[in-house]
């Protein structure tokens, strides 16, 4: 997980701030306190989601307390304080920095460096390994899923059509075309369904997050709620999959490395998708859809495949059974998600909350 996934900080209350930067936190002490203060780089906004989600639909609220550490020695500051549920969102953490580790040096970045960082990485990764073994289990599954569905593309061919793929865009594309549904949508939405990459990292959220809550003690989910999170994270992995493409798009066409958009070729982009880009984007709207580069497309693509996800998401888990931090949780999957992408795609940086 990327750091993608937070919070419109301008829509928050000042409370709700201070809950959130109280998980962030904790979240960083538990890494600390568990494995040590080089994995608290592992920290990031994905990870501190997990743990409001996991707190949210927990039947008992978890403890607060007045800490310090390195980054602010002189003011302590409220924190949520270790529980099961923050401990858990800890280990994944650590856990999935060590994939992302790996997933760069098989991309060639800085290689030295992530060869090393893994290296020093290995002890809390073996901790954590111990301490969650399901949880390394899914991690291994999934990512090893993902990366055989990579490996079979490239540069070179990644770009032409799968027959499969476009056979199920393009089906539903012309079913849309002969309703009122807006067919881009529709297609984006067949296209991340039949993205086997796109989803085993949603899968991978999905299972990782339906361990947590049992982990963390939440019980009495109906099999229907079950499955709406099931529903709901696949595709919040799926649009923390895209998302990352997008922001890597220039560097990854620079330095030839395959790019989970360049599948996105399939997809046809309509006039009104096209009139919505010139809307959205100043360099665009004095252009036809004929004059569009590469990279415009990809980028109209990637605009309808991060919309179709959010909204999927935050549809299925709107429902859900929660006994606090639903507004929270709502500014994150509604407007947070929205505003991480028109920034990506506009080529903003990110500010730190």
């Amino acid at each position: 997980m990327y750091g993608n996934v937070r919070p419109l900080k301008e829509e928050l209350k000042i409370r709700e701030f201070n809950i959130y930067r109280g998980y962030y936190c904790g979240l960083c002490q538990a890494i600390r306190n568990h494995y040590g203060q080089l994995p608290r780089l592992s920290l990031s906004y994905d990870l501190t989601f997990m743990a409001i989600y996991l707190h949210a639909l927990q039947p008992d609220p978890p403890d607060w307390a007045q800490v310090s550490c390195l980054i602010h020695p002189r003011q302590k500051r409220p924190a949520v304080q270790p529980d099961p549920a923050l401990d858990y969102s800890a280990a994944v953490s650590v856990l999935l920095a060590e994939g992302k580790l790996q997933d760069n040096i098989q991309d060639g970045e800085k290689r030295v460096l992530n060869q090393g960082l893994k290296l020093i990485w290995q002890s809390a990764a073996a901790r954590a390994r111990r301490a969650y073994p399901l949880a390394w289990k899914l991690i291994r599954q999934h990512l090893s899923e993902l990366n055989a569905a990579e490996l079979q593309q490239n540069p070179a061919s990644a770009g032409s059509i799968d027959p499969v793929l476009a056979g199920t865009v393009f089906n539903q594309a012309d079913e849309a075309a002969s309703g009122l549904t807006d067919s881009m949508t529709v297609s984006c939405r067949a296209f991340a369904g039949a993205d086997p990459a796109a989803t085993a990292f949603g899968n991978l959220l999905a299972e990782l997050m339906l361990l947590g809550l049992q982990t963390a003690g939440v019980t009495g989910l109906t099999t229907g709620q079950q499955a709406a999170v099931r529903t709901g994270m696949t595709a919040l992995g799926r649009w923390v999959y895209y998302a990352d493409a997008l922001a890597d798009w220039q560097a990854d066409q620079t330095a030839g490395r395959y790019n989970a958009l360049l599948r996105a070729a399939v997809l046809p982009v309509t006039a009104d998708a096209w009139a919505q880009s010139q809307a959205n984007y100043p360099e665009t709207a004095q252009l036809d859809l004929s004059q569009a580069s590469a990279w415009m497309l990809y980028r109209v693509k990637a605009d309808y495949l991060l919309f179709t996800q959010q909204a999927d998401c935050a549809q299925a888990l709107e429902l859900l059974p929660y006994q606090r931090l639903q507004p929270l949780v709502g500014n994150i999957l509604t407007q947070g998600l929205p505003a991480v992408a028109r920034q990506i795609a506009a080529g903003r940086p990110l500010n730190k909350l």
